[in-house]
């Protein structure tokens, strides 16, 4: 699936912020190239600074976080079994009830004021499908496919999906704040989407309040 900047920037400019064309598009820029590559790839955990993640999703979320562990998708291609990832990612603490896109839902859903949901159908056509479609081949192939509890739907399933919601959440608010002019929110969120574009937050771990599981490669 290709990505169209031109929809992106129609909606702006029909929303009367031409002038953020060029913000909104530079910002977005990975993740274009990301959806026209058809991968989503992601920073190796050695280079995923940790401290500073905690630190951005603290200020996306509204809410302290003590520590980020990082998830190596390559590790758990190369090293493990479907079993081992399921055994794997229930150690450490995955759970669908403080996934990021619902923190960020809480925290910023009512400040969008409509604008939010007014973008995505734009969003979706100028990237959002396409960014999906790399984000899914990329990351399915670690986390999908994996039993969970005795659940009919997998582990794997909610996984990729809650973590895909995560990213578009993310997008969809931060760029909601930049057309209401929301300086302080649109930073917050500014700074999170940057780490996105490298490395994952999935959610609280359960079980070890104030530490955040994220998938690097």
């Amino acid at each position: 699936m290709g990505t169209d900047r031109a929809v992106l920037e129609r909606f702006l400019r029909e929303c009367g912020r031409e002038s953020l064309v060029a913000t909104v598009t530079e910002r977005l820029e990975p993740f274009f190239l990301k959806a026209e590559t058809g991968a989503y790839a992601l920073a190796p955990s050695s280079e995923v600074a940790e401290v500073r993640a905690a630190g951005i999703i603290a200020a996306a979320i509204g809410s302290p976080v003590a520590a980020v562990e990082t998830l190596s998708v390559s590790a758990m291609l190369s090293g493990m079994t479907r079993g081992e990832r399921a055994r794997h990612l229930t150690a450490s603490g995955v759970t669908i009830k403080d996934g990021l896109w619902l923190r960020l839902m809480r925290e910023h859903a009512d400040a969008s004021g409509g604008v939010a949901q007014a973008l995505y159908p734009p969003f979706h056509r100028a990237l959002g499908s396409g960014l999906r479609a790399a984000f899914e081949r990329s990351l399915r192939p670690a986390i999908g496919g994996l039993s969970w509890m005795g659940m009919t739907t997998s582990l794997g399933d909610v996984l990729t999906l809650g973590a895909w919601n995560g990213l578009e959440e993310a997008i969809l608010y931060w760029a909601a704040s930049v057309i209401m002019d929301d300086a302080s929110r649109a930073e917050r969120l500014a700074s999170l989407l940057e780490l996105m574009a490298s490395a994952v937050p999935l959610c609280e771990s359960d079980g070890r309040p104030g530490t955040w599981l994220m998938l690097s490669g």
